[in-house]
């Protein structure tokens, strides 16, 4: 992906042409390859679209008074775009629909916050590891969850084993809360051996 900064002329610069794409963003015109869509519909991206447009639909039904809390909230993260090396802030739409959707994916028939978070989430203190069987992969948690968390358990498929996992590559697979008796989750895999795991925390 290209960026640059071009003349006035061109600021509304936007659309296809040929085998790329002008598009506007924060930080000036970008410029894409043009690319044809995979839109496989599995089950999963089906329900993390979902989820996605329950939290865009119950941001429109938030009070001014919620708004205004989740601009303030907005306002005080701070973000950074990979491609510039720049930061910024998030707009209020963007850090409700980010939180809203995750906490829809954990819990789809639960009644999403409308406040923004008291305090910063620093994770939970366990760790998480996994084995690869032939057939299976199954995580460990080393305690139970703390009280209201749950972990997500994210998975990466590989073409094999010696291939290089991306940073953006991982999929969520399933959320567990840890508990006593029941530290371990286990995803039946054709090829667990080239799945590479990771796990995070979510109040």
């Amino acid at each position: 992906m290209a960026q640059g900064n071009l003349g006035v002329l061109f600021n509304n610069l936007r659309g296809k042409s040929g085998s790329v794409v002008f598009a506007r963003s924060k930080n000036g015109v970008i410029i894409k390859p043009r690319v044809s869509g995979r839109n496989p519909r599995t089950p999963a991206q089906v329900a993390v679209r979902l989820a996605l447009s329950k939290a865009a639909a119950g941001y429109k039904n938030l009070t001014p008074a919620q708004v205004t809390a989740w601009q303030t909230y907005a306002a005080a993260q701070t973000k950074h775009d990979p491609r510039t090396g720049k930061t910024y802030n998030p707009a209020a739409v963007t850090a409700f629909t980010a939180l809203a959707s995750k906490f829809l994916q954990v819990a789809p028939t639960g009644v999403v916050p409308v406040t923004p978070p008291a305090a910063p989430f620093t994770g939970d203190n366990i760790t998480a590891t996994c084995v690869g069987a032939v057939g299976k992969v199954t995580f460990t948690g080393s305690a139970a969850n703390a009280a209201n968390i749950t972990t997500e358990l994210l998975l990466q498929p590989l073409k094999s084993r010696n291939r290089t996992p991306q940073p953006k590559g991982y999929r969520t697979k399933a959320f567990k809360a840890f508990a006593v008796g029941g530290l371990t989750r286990t995803f039946s895999s054709r090829q667990a051996s080239t799945f590479l795991p990771t796990a995070s925390s979510t109040p």
